[in-house]
């Protein structure tokens, strides 16, 4: 197992060679607030290396027994509780350092707690390029949360016109990011293709986003797969300003939205859509 320091400040010089407008790794490791926090994590790294000498004591039956291996969970999982608790700290009682931007861009946070988190760093460190980057980051997660409204965008579809997502305003809709390219999305169409047909009367659509880039190919997928519904590209793949807006790192992906543009489900594959759907559209 490798040690918190490792794991948590080992990332640093990677991290800082990228930057243009933070301090270099050398001056970091001078920093007192690296410091400190490294001292703070010896705390739980002492713990952690107890908790592993202890377990290289045990009998083979004693690792076998389930009760006995709770407790060792249990330790374990305080030790975590301590970590975490160090650097959501850390990072609350140092608004104004860069080392609280770099563990917090580690990404090891719940979404709530990075969002308070990011909001109390200090405009100096905010403005920085990771500082803004890390805050589009948070925005997007927000943007496709459950719960959250989602973000409006226009794109042109397969006739070169603008359409937007609040064009559909008052329907449930399925926002669909594809590509005829992908493997995996092609599988999936025929699903939502039955789901779009059983709901189409029922106050529910789909509206395609393609991760495509060739524009031939993408309409030739959208014929083949008989997807009748609106479809939208910029033809810019993996840089799809609405792929981007939505977080989308990986296809196929869906997000299912209400007729107020709240956003109820995500990532419905197969018959889990259908059945989505079903317990949602009354």
């Amino acid at each position: 197992m490798k040690s918190f320091i490792t794991l948590i400040l080992c990332f640093l010089p990677f991290l800082l060679a990228a930057q243009t407008d933070m301090p270099s790794w050398e001056e970091i490791k001078k920093d007192k607030d690296y410091l400190e926090l490294q001292k703070e994590l010896q705390k739980v790294e002492d713990e952690t290396s107890a908790l592993m000498a202890d377990y290289s004591n045990l009998t083979a039956a004693q690792k076998n027994n389930e009760t006995y291996m709770q407790s060792f969970n249990n330790r374990y999982a305080d030790i975590q509780s301590k970590k975490d608790k160090i650097l959501s700290s850390f990072v609350s009682k140092h608004p104004d350092s860069f080392i609280s931007l770099l563990v917090l861009n580690q990404g090891k946070f719940d979404f709530k707690e990075a969002d308070a988190l990011y909001n109390s760093l200090s405009e100096r460190i905010k403005k920085t390029d990771l500082g803004q980057s890390l805050g589009a980051k948070i925005q997007s997660i927000k943007n496709t949360s459950i719960g959250s409204k989602a973000p409006d965008f226009a794109q042109n579809n397969t006739s070169g016109e603008p359409v937007k997502l609040s064009d559909f305003k008052g329907k449930y809709v399925l926002i669909d990011f594809w590509a005829s390219w992908c493997g995996p999305c092609r599988q999936e169409n025929p699903n939502v293709v039955r789901a779009y047909n059983a709901f189409k009367d029922k106050n529910f659509t789909v509206l395609g986003v393609s991760l495509d880039e060739n524009k031939t190919a993408w309409l030739n997928a959208i014929q083949k797969d008989g997807l009748n519904w609106a479809q939208v590209s910029d033809l810019k793949g993996w840089r799809n300003a609405v792929a981007g807006l939505f977080d989308v790192k990986s296809i196929p992906q869906n997000f299912l939205l209400d007729p107020n543009g709240i956003i109820v489900e995500k990532n419905l594959r197969g018959q889990a859509l259908q059945q989505a759907l079903s317990e949602i559209i009354k």
